[in-house]
C-alpha cells in the first residue's frame, strides 16, 4: 500500500471525510468510476441525471449536496444506475460538490462531482396561441412551448390572471365555465423561479350561443309506475331538451319551452336518476343537477 493510500484510509477511518481527502481517494475497485452528470451546469431548478454503469456488487447509490439529500436509486445487477435530482431553488450561483454514497460491501469510495450553478434566467415566451371555441361554452387553447426551463404557465383571461397555474411542458388547455355568446381574449406566460417570460400574443374567441342549462330539476314518483319531472327553463333559444336516465341519453328529445315530463315504462320499486340538458344548433347547455326518485309498486 502506498503512503498516499495509507493516508487516505486513515482519513476515512478517522471520520475526516473532507472534500479534499475524498476527492483524492481512488475507487476500491478499478471498475468503479465516478458518475457522469447531465447536464453539468444550470440554474436552480435544473433537472440533473447522474449515471454510471460499473458499480457491480453494490445495491444502491444516493446523492447529497447543498446541505440536503438529493435522492437515491438502486444499482442493477450489471452495476448500472441512473439517479435524477433537481438543483434546489435556493442553490447559490457557483460551483457545488455533489457527493455520491454507495451501499456497497466492497467499497467505501464516495466520489464528489462538481456541478456549476448558473444565474437563473426566465423561460422563453410562448408563441402561436390559438383559441378555438366549442359547446357547451368552452375554449380550447393551444400554443408553442419555446422553453425547457419553465415551472409552469400563467393563464390570463381578458387581461386578468386566472388560477390555477398550468403545469410545465404543456401546449394546450381547455377553459370551461364560460358564458355563451361571449367574446374572451387569452394570453399565456411561462414562469420559473427567475420570473415570467412575458405574455404571449393575445388570442380571442367568441363562445357559441348555446342555451343556458336548466335548473331546479325535481323528480317525483307517481303511479304507473312513472316519474314526474319538473325543471326551470332558463333559456329562450333552445331547440329542445335532452333527457338522461341513469346517465344514458333517452330519446325522443323533449320540445323547446317545456318544463315538465312524465317518464313512463319504468320498473316498479326501482330508483331512477335523471338529468335534463337544453340544446340548439350551437350545442348543449350542459346537464342540470341530478334528481332521483324510487318508483312506486304496481
Amino acid at each position: 500500500m502506498t503512503i498516499r493510500n495509507m493516508v487516505q484510509r486513515v482519513c476515512l477511518l478517522a471520520g475526516g471525510l473532507s472534500v479534499a481527502a475524498i476527492g483524492l481517494a481512488g475507487p476500491a475497485f478499478a471498475t468503479d468510476t465516478a458518475p457522469t452528470l447531465t447536464p453539468v451546469q444550470g440554474p436552480p431548478g435544473t433537472s440533473v441525471t447522474a449515471s454510471a454503469s460499473d458499480w457491480a456488487g453494490c445495491t444502491s447509490m444516493s446523492a447529497s449536496g447543498w446541505g440536503q439529500n438529493l435522492g437515491s436509486t438502486s444499482i442493477n445487477s450489471a452495476g448500472a444506475f441512473s439517479l435524477r435530482f433537481v438543483v434546489p431553488s435556493n442553490a447559490p450561483v457557483g460551483q457545488a460538490q455533489i457527493q455520491f454514497s454507495p451501499t456497497c460491501p466492497r467499497s467505501t469510495w464516495m466520489p464528489f462531482i462538481t456541478f456549476n450553478v448558473t444565474t437563473p434566467v426566465t423561460p422563453a415566451r410562448p408563441s402561436n396561441l390559438i383559441a378555438t371555441p366549442g359547446a357547451p361554452p368552452h375554449v380550447q387553447l393551444t400554443w408553442a412551448d419555446n422553453s425547457n426551463s419553465e415551472n409552469g404557465f400563467w393563464l390570463y383571461i381578458n387581461g386578468q390572471y386566472t388560477p390555477p397555474n398550468l403545469p410545465a411542458n404543456r401546449t394546450s388547455t381547455d377553459v370551461n365555465g364560460l358564458a355563451p355568446n361571449t367574446r374572451y381574449c387569452f394570453m399565456v406566460e411561462a414562469f420559473n423561479g427567475a420570473g415570467g417570460s412575458g405574455q404571449s400574443a393575445q388570442a380571442c374567441a367568441t363562445t357559441p350561443n348555446t342555451p343556458l342549462p336548466p335548473s331546479n330539476l325535481v323528480a317525483t314518483a307517481v303511479s304507473g309506475p312513472a316519474v314526474q319531472l319538473t325543471w326551470r327553463d332558463n333559456s329562450n333559444n333552445e331547440n329542445g331538451f335532452w333527457l338522461y336516465v341513469n346517465g344514458q341519453y333517452t330519446s325522443p328529445n323533449l320540445p323547446a319551452n317545456t318544463s315538465s315530463k312524465t317518464v313512463t315504462g319504468l320498473a316498479p320499486n326501482t330508483n331512477y336518476c335523471f338529468r335534463i340538458e337544453a340544446f340548439n344548433g350551437a350545442g348543449g347547455s350542459g346537464q342540470s343537477a341530478q334528481a332521483c326518485a324510487t318508483t312506486k309498486g304496481t
